[in-house]
Parts: C-alpha cells; sequence; structure tokens
C-alpha cells in the first residue's frame, strides 16, 4: 500500500474515532509529536526498514489530522438555545428546497447564523430565498426509535448539515422575497425552472406515471404518494427517484452504456453532460454536488487512466469532501452508498461482465446489467444494516428496469422541454415517456407481492464492516489478475 492510501485511510480512521469517541485536542499534538519523532529515527542512517517507520509516522501524522478535523467543527453553546422550549418569533430565510410530503411541508431556515428545520402544513406558499416570520415553540432534535427499536441518531444526522434545531407547525407569515446573494439568486432561478419543468410534464402524462418521471428527471419524489413509494422500496428500486449518490452513479454508467453506438469520447462528455444538467436541475444540494463529482471522477479515470488511477481518484474526491464536512463519513447515508457503489462499479462490475457472456453488448446491454449487479452486492449490506430491510426481488426488478430508465429520462427531459414551445410535441414525447413508464409500473407491481421483502433484519455494524473486507479483497484481487 502506498503512503498516499496510508494517510487518506489513517485520516478516515482518525475523523470516525474521533466521532465516536471525545478526545481532548492535546491528545491530536501528541499524535504529531510521535510522528515528527518516527520521521526522525527514519533519518538515521543505521535504520533498515526506513519505509515501514515513515509509514508509521505518516499514519499518526494523519490519525491525528482526522481527529483535529472534527475537534474544530465547534462547540455544544448555540445562539438560540435561550429560545428553547417557548414560544418564539424568527425571522429567517428559506435556504432549502421545500420538501412536499402528503401531510406536511419540510426546509430550512436561516436565522440569526442558526439553521432551523421546519415542519409545516402542506400546500404552504414557501419557496427557496423567501423570508419568513415564524411564531412557534422551538426544539432540539431528539434520537428515536425505529419499528425494531434500533435508535437512530437524528441530531447527529442533521448536525452534518450544521442544523440544531427544529419548529414544528409554527404560524408562518410570509415576508416575499428576500435580499439574496448571486448564488442564492441563481439556485432560486434553478428551482423555478424545475418547478415549470416539472408542470410541462404533468400537463402531458397521467399519474401516476408523470409522478415516477419527475422523480426519475429531477429527483422530485415529493407528490409519489406514500402507497407508490413503498412499492418502490419493497422492490428495490426506490434509488431511481431519490437524489443520492447511488441514483447518480448507476444512471450515469447507464447513460454512456447505453451510448455505446456513438464514438466513445462523445458518449463520455455526453455522460458527464448528462450529471451536470441533473445536479442542476435538482437544484445542485450539496448531497447532489459530491455524487456528481465523484460520479465524473470515475467516468473520466474510467476511460482515460488504469485501474489504480480510479482508485486513487475516488479515495481523493472522498478525503476532501470529509476534510470539507467530517459527519457524512458516519452520519450521510447518501455519501455513504455513493461512495461504494462506486467501489462496485470500479471492482465487481468488470467481474460480473465476463460471466456475462451469453448477454447481448447491443446498446451497452450486458455491460449495463454487470453495473446493476455490481452496485447491488456492494450496497446490499450497509442497506440492510441501515434500514433493516432485505427485497428478495431486488435484482430482477433492477435488471428489468434500469436499462430503460437512461432512455426515460431522455424522453421526459425532451417532453419537459417541449412544454415550454409545443404543447403537440411534448404530447408525443409525453406519450413515448408513459408507455416506458408503464412498463415501470407494471414490473414494479407485479413483483411487489407478499413476500417481495424481509424485514426486521439485524446486520450488525461490525458484521457489515466484515463482509465488506471480504468482499474488497476478493474483487480487487480478481480485478487485478
Amino acid at each position: 500500500m502506498n503512503l498516499l492510501y496510508i494517510g487518506i485511510l489513517s485520516f478516515l480512521a482518525g475523523v470516525t474515532i474521533r466521532l465516536l469517541f471525545i478526545f481532548d485536542t492535546i491528545f491530536s499534538f501528541v499524535l504529531f509529536t510521535i510522528a515528527f519523532l518516527l520521521f526522525l529515527v527514519s533519518k538515521k542512517k543505521n535504520i533498515v526498514d526506513k519505509k515501514f517507520i515513515v509509514a508509521v509516522s505518516i499514519t499518526f501524522l494523519f490519525l491525528g489530522a482526522g481527529m483535529l478535523r472534527v475537534s474544530m467543527l465547534g462547540g455544544d453553546t448555540f445562539s438560540l438555545d435561550s429560545l428553547l422550549d417557548t414560544k418564539t418569533t424568527l425571522v429567517g430565510v428559506v435556504t432549502t428546497e421545500v420538501e412536499r410530503k402528503e401531510n406536511y411541508n419540510r426546509f430550512v431556515i436561516e436565522a440569526d447564523n442558526e439553521k432551523v428545520l421546519v415542519y409545516t402544513r402542506p400546500f404552504e406558499p414557501v419557496f427557496y430565498g423567501d423570508e419568513l416570520k415564524l411564531t412557534g415553540t422551538l426544539k432540539k432534535p431528539e434520537i428515536f426509535y425505529d419499528d425494531r427499536g434500533d435508535a437512530f441518531d437524528w441530531p447527529q444526522y442533521l448536525a452534518k448539515d450544521d442544523i440544531y434545531y427544529e419548529v414544528f407547525y409554527p404560524e408562518v407569515a410570509n415576508q416575499g422575497k428576500a435580499n439574496l446573494s448571486l448564488f442564492q439568486n441563481f439556485k432560486r432561478s434553478l428551482f423555478i425552472i424545475k418547478q415549470s419543468f416539472i408542470e410541462n410534464v404533468r400537463r402531458v402524462v397521467p399519474e401516476p406515471e408523470a409522478s415516477l418521471l419527475v422523480g426519475e428527471v429531477v429527483g422530485e419524489k415529493s407528490s409519489l404518494g406514500d402507497e407508490l413509494e413503498e412499492s418502490l422500496r419493497r422492490t428495490g428500486i426506490i434509488h431511481v427517484v431519490v437524489l443520492s449518490g447511488y441514483n447518480v452513479t448507476i444512471v450515469a454508467d447507464s447513460i454512456i452504456k447505453s451510448l455505446s453506438f456513438v464514438p466513445r469520447v462523445a458518449s463520455l462528455y455526453l455522460g458527464i453532460g448528462g450529471i451536470v444538467l441533473f445536479a442542476l436541475m435538482t437544484g445542485a444540494s450539496a448531497t447532489i454536488v459530491r455524487a456528481s463529482i465523484m460520479a465524473i471522477l470515475v467516468i473520466l479515470a474510467r476511460r482515460y487512466g488504469r485501474l489504480y488511477d480510479i482508485t486513487t481518484a475516488l479515495l481523493v474526491a472522498g478525503f476532501l469532501m470529509v476534510l470539507h464536512n467530517p459527519n457524512i463519513l458516519l452520519y450521510d447515508p447518501s455519501f455513504q452508498l455513493s461512495f461504494l457503489a462506486t467501489l462496485g462499479l470500479i471492482y465487481v462490475s468488470p467481474v460480473i461482465e465476463q460471466k456475462l457472456s451469453f448477454l447481448t453488448q447491443k446498446f451497452g446491454f450486458r455491460e449495463i446489467v454487470g453495473a446493476t449487479i455490481g452496485t447491488q452486492i456492494f450496497v446490499l449490506p450497509l442497506l440492510v444494516h441501515l434500514v433493516g430491510d432485505v427485497s428478495l426481488v431486488s435484482l430482477p426488478v433492477n435488471l428489468l428496469i434500469l436499462p430503460i430508465i437512461p432512455l426515460t429520462m431522455l424522453l421526459g427531459f425532451i417532453t419537459g422541454m417541449f412544454g415550454y414551445f409545443s404543447y403537440a410535441l411534448s404530447l408525443v414525447f409525453g406519450w413515448a415517456s408513459t408507455l416506458l413508464l408503464s412498463y415501470q409500473l407494471f414490473i414494479v407491481e407485479m413483483f411487489d407481492v407478499a413476500y417481495a421483502a424481509i424485514s426486521g433484519v439485524a446486520l450488525p455494524l461490525w458484521l457489515v464492516l466484515v463482509l465488506y473486507g471480504f468482499l474488497l479483497a476478493y474483487f480487487i484481487r480478481r480485478s487485478t489478475m
């Protein structure tokens, strides 16, 4: 293992240790001192194994750096604490897209330099960049328990985005558009375009196909309804309508593979263009930007580099993202699934493709199937650990649906864009989209039977880590043979 890998993995280990346990900052400097002393020892002429001592020195250095980075996140006292559990009035600006559910709206406001997660009644007229006056009771997020009795650290999950307060169903007085920065105005414009795009689709595509289409094209799943969303979850295909790294990685790879009939360089840049367009149309949130960067890095490395280059690119990208926000390492499932799905594409998919020689290579079908199986294998242990559910039909459903997702997205995009200037053309492409979407819904309905998924599966973290150790060791060995 080279020194770059040792340094990055040691840094990640330091972040993990410090997130799980409390250490005084001085401990990091103790590690730095040990690293420096070991480095001095390695410079002596009579030392036999200098490389080993340098490696240990780098391990201590980056271990301490990871722990110190977490210590720099801030203290435990925040400016709104004095207002907790009392009815208060906050004035702030909406800083996220409004998530519209059947029973509530959810968004984040920034008030007095603090972020507050707000739940309001459905259909509340609120939009990104609006200035709101809220009157309600400010709360601290609390740990809650799922159906299995397992605790979910909701406060820590929100803390990764610097959110430390919640308010439920306050009185809302919309003060209109706030005084926004250039970047905020740009994001608001993106969300306005997204909403008009969704309206264009809904004019020509019936329900529930329309909701599924806007979920796939722009990640808008709030209108799916609880029943359809649960069916997608039980059949293991929910990732196609979720803004996650898993989704972006699969879709990006499928776009490139399905464009195998065009010159390789053209398919490469069309794929990258598709990722950038997807990120912009979904509002360029931190989650989707991280996922897009990883997907683009892997695509470029696969085109121009070797397996070593791909792994290095992925590790460096992951390191920089964790350096920027250490909390995502343990508390952001999207980041974790994105990283694992990408590892699956790098190491598992090529091995699987070799076993699929009986499948046609037209339109990249064999590679799409290999990518589907590869990512499914690599994200399954973590998914089971996180949600406790195992979809028994996930693989066949993904194999039947994923190959047509790029075409569905393309037709859906054209449908929405034509809606701006030609209802007739939008209707034609909307009809073609509806055919593909109806097929997808038929597959989901056919496989969503009583025993499609097993719930309540307990997969402890230590076992997840052991499984990934075996998977990595096996597939890295196979891919380098």
